[in-house]
């Protein structure tokens, strides 16, 4: 909910959410989104394997996967890389530096700006 909140301002997006591994690969494979921001934990499935789904897709082949986890242990990063992920964001995630990085995987140049 706090990623909607912070990204439904912005005109330039059209957002979706899953709540579940499985939800996240069924929307991912019908709508080839350009970025998706995946936990590392979901309620049936490790974001690993979502990951791997995503990359392996045919329709996500343009796809970028960033992880945002409070998790970041040295094997944490190397199965990220692994999987296929395009980067990682440790959480808790400073808002501006959340909106750059999107903004930045998504080719859009300078940040959204955010409306007091």
């Amino acid at each position: 909910m706090l990623l909607t909140s912070i990204f439904e301002r912005d005109e330039r997006l059209e957002m979706f959410m899953a709540s579940t591994g499985v939800e996240a690969m069924n929307l991912a494979a019908e709508i080839a989104p350009h970025l998706v921001l995946l936990d590392r934990s979901l309620p049936d499935r490790e974001g690993y394997a979502v990951c791997r789904f995503i990359k392996d897709h045919p329709n996500c082949g343009r796809t970028k996967v960033v992880f945002l986890s409070v998790l970041a242990y040295q094997a944490d990063w190397n199965t990220w890389k692994e999987v296929g992920a395009d980067g990682f964001l440790r959480k808790p995630f400073n808002v501006d530096e959340l909106i750059t990085e999107v903004d930045r995987y998504l080719g859009f140049g300078a940040p959204m700006a955010l409306a007091p």
